[in-house]
């Protein structure tokens, strides 16, 4: 099942809007204190749902283009990157909308 799920771009253009809905959802909704406590559990849930974000495009953008191993590494680079301002993108919009 994994293989038919990962590597489709409707599971990675999927997971991006749910990454959108779940980080507009208004922060009254989810519990203060998490199981981690002082962890701060939403660094972690954030970290977990951005490295699905990569591993989905990455995976998708592989086997569109069937890469060689050497180019997977710098297209995952990218996708961090990419990953990472759409992250900070949602921060911004969770502060000032």
């Amino acid at each position: 099942m994994y293989s038919r799920i990962v590597g489709q771009r409707w599971a990675a253009i999927t997971w991006t809007v749910v990454i959108f809905v779940l980080l507009t959802l208004p922060g009254r909704s989810f519990p203060e204190q998490g199981i981690l406590g002082d962890w701060q559990l939403d660094k972690v849930v954030h970290a977990g749902i951005f490295g699905a974000f990569v591993v989905l495009w990455h995976a998708w953008y592989v086997r569109k283009h069937a890469l060689p191993h050497g180019k997977w590494v710098s297209i995952a680079v990218l996708l961090f990157l990419l990953g990472s301002l759409y992250g900070a993108g949602m921060e911004f919009y969770q502060k000032y909308f």
